[in-house]
């Protein structure tokens, strides 16, 4: 029912060509598959415990299959209708298969997670296994996940792009080895990766983006490079995973009325958290790259750019800006200005630009 009334949304906007009511949408969207794994956990663990039925049954029977099953149905009725409002080309394959792998790469980690807390209530030292499979299945597919969205690094040798990123790494002092590209798509990619000593963006950024703007976007890649984020990032989610687990082992009984609480909590509390700790790590990004190039208002500009070429609203509601891993388009700007100095007739300016050119797009 909730998928229906999301499809029916997303006809709506893609009729009218405006997405930001989709896009809020989906966040919820997003919120109800995070809800699904402690909701689905919560009832099999009263049917073992009320019903006597074997804790075998409760793994595949009662909690992965069906909740795994549930959340990729209503992924695919989520890409699709993606697609239909910011009209990609994926085709039906192509749904499926991201609908299977962004599932499989979140959905199924975290039930595989619970687990690992009942086995910790249980003492059972196989609970150690459930965490580990949790993480490992979690980094091959997000990385299947990448393949299947088309990100793949081309690496290029020549080009503006290639001259600019070896020159602002030398300013900023990364050790910088390859730049890359990756193919705008059928899924209409339009973004900028950090990867070890390497850094890309898609195909398309040079046709609407270039100078000061475009030197924006690769120091803030770069900004990423230097503070290792990719590497805290890691480090970090073992860590708040490994913190909430641990009052599973303090309080291996929790009394029936809590029960829903602390399965929530366990398993809501990790995923904002650490996309919390994402957006900080975008704010460092967009400080450092400003201090880069000392063009606060290209660096504000670029943002701009970039979310009026990618439909996306400049505004968030509630559950955007809890689950989403990058600030909202006023908050980046609005914090840069602060780093620059931008006076509030500057911001306006910024602000009204993007509010008219939005409103003669639709």
């Amino acid at each position: 029912m909730f998928s229906a009334w999301l499809r029916r949304i997303a006809v709506t906007c893609a009729a009218n060509g405006i997405t930001a009511p989709w896009v809020k949408a989906a966040a919820w969207m997003r919120f109800a598959t995070v809800m699904v794994v402690p909701g689905w956990w919560t009832c099999a663990d009263w049917v073992v415990t009320y019903r006597h039925i074997s804790p075998v049954v409760l793994l595949w029977i009662l909690l992965i299959l069906p909740a795994c099953a549930s959340v990729y149905i209503a992924r695919i009725i989520g890409y699709s209708s993606d697609a239909l409002v910011f009209d990609r080309k994926w085709t039906a394959h192509d749904i499926h298969r991201l609908a299977f792998w962004r599932t499989v790469s979140s959905t199924l980690p975290l039930l595989l997670f619970a687990l690992g807390i009942d086995g910790f209530r249980e003492r059972n030292t196989i609970a150690v296994l459930w965490l580990f499979a949790a993480g490992l299945i979690a980094l091959l597919a997000l990385a299947r996940l990448h393949w299947v969205e088309g990100i793949r690094f081309r690496r290029v040798k020549s080009g503006d792009f290639y001259k600019r990123a070896f020159v602002l790494a030398r300013r900023m002092g990364v050790p910088l080895r390859r730049v890359a590209v990756v193919p705008f798509g059928r899924g209409h990619l339009t973004n900028a990766y950090s990867r070890g000593d390497e850094i890309a963006i898609t195909d398309d950024y040079g046709h609407w983006l270039s100078g000061s703007r475009l030197d924006f976007v690769v120091g803030h890649e770069l900004a990423h490079a230097k503070n290792k984020h990719g590497r805290k990032k890691l480090l970090i989610t073992i860590a708040v995973f490994v913190a909430v687990s641990l009052p599973a082992l303090a309080l291996p009984h929790v009394h029936s009325g809590w029960h829903l609480l602390f399965n929530i909590g366990v398993i809501v509390a990790p995923v904002l958290i650490l996309e919390s700790v994402s957006r900080r790590f975008e704010y460092v990004a967009d400080r450092d790259a400003v201090e880069l190039t000392g063009d606060v208002v290209a660096a504000a500009q670029s943002l701009v750019d970039l979310y009026r070429h990618t439909d996306v609203p400049a505004e968030m509601g509630m559950m955007q800006r809890l689950l989403s891993s990058h600030p909202g388009l006023w908050q980046r700007v609005e914090a840069i200005g602060r780093i620059g100095r931008l006076s509030a007739h500057d911001l306006a300016r910024i602000r009204a630009g993007f509010g008219k050119t939005a409103a003669a797009s639709e």
